[in-house]
């Protein structure tokens, strides 16, 4: 499949699941909230956004945003994402809200303090990422900092939610527990994901996201929250995704 036609299969997802995004991350879907909530917080620990110029990649309907107005009202903030629909539901500003590919976009500053790239990279091919990641190098300040997240290849969720999918398992109540695209994603390891700075980058910190294991985290979300969030040490074989917190090479 071409880096177009891929392109265009996962702009017409994402499309079709806008009118109802902000829902998937409500009370009434408690795993997704809960793992979407530790993405955000994680992601943004590390930072404080005074003065900081923040870009965000796949935005959606604008979580990210949100979250950060509640750290720095005055935040200075610019979002992109493939699908028009997503914008059309955020509260973004629209007029810092752009549509399209970053990597093709025309943005009205040049330059970013931290770059957020939060559910992104599992939805591009090899060469989007590399792409992607050359495009954020040249747009960083100096000193500036970007933050990935990546599926986890190497998890036991991942191993069996390809397990579940093989062999056509995975529904409760006419739905499907697993994610519902039909295009191919992009899951790394760790090593795989460092791979891809190809030395213009700096790993600075990793952090272990979503210690829950499908099908239970589906099945039996409140009880597989409550166990995730007792977890004290990191477990990458127990975590669906990861973080790198990347900073640019000089």
């Amino acid at each position: 499949m071409s880096d177009r036609s891929h392109s265009e299969q996962v702009r017409r997802f994402f499309d079709a699941l806008a009118p109802t995004y902000r829902d998937r991350y409500g009370k009434t879907q408690p795993f997704l909230a809960y793992f979407h909530r530790q993405r955000l917080e994680e992601a943004t620990r590390p930072f404080s956004f005074t003065g900081k110029r923040v870009l965000d990649i796949g935005a959606g309907t604008g979580q990210l945003y949100e979250f950060l107005l509640e750290k720095e009202p005055a935040i200075d903030y610019y979002a992109c994402d493939l699908s028009v629909e997503m914008k059309k539901h955020s509260r973004v500003p629209p007029e810092r809200y752009f549509v399209g590919q970053a990597t093709a976009l025309h943005f009205p500053v040049d330059d970013f303090d931290l770059v957020f790239v939060l559910g992104v990279t599992t939805y591009l091919s090899r060469s989007e990422n590399d792409q992607l990641l050359q495009w954020i190098v040249a747009h960083l300040r100096p000193g500036g900092q970007a933050v990935l997240s990546f599926t986890h290849r190497r998890s036991l969720d991942y191993q069996l939610r390809r397990l579940f999918r093989a062999f056509g398992w995975g529904r409760k109540d006419g739905r499907s527990l697993l994610l519902g695209q039909r295009f191919p994603i992009s899951a790394f390891s760790l090593p795989e994901a460092r791979t891809l700075m190809n030395d213009q980058f700096q790993v600075e910190q990793v952090a272990w996201l979503n210690q829950t294991i499908f099908p239970f985290n589906r099945l039996f979300p409140r009880w597989s929250i409550w166990l995730a969030r007792r977890w004290r040490r990191p477990a990458p074989w127990a975590s669906s995704d990861f973080l790198l917190f990347l900073s640019r090479q000089q």
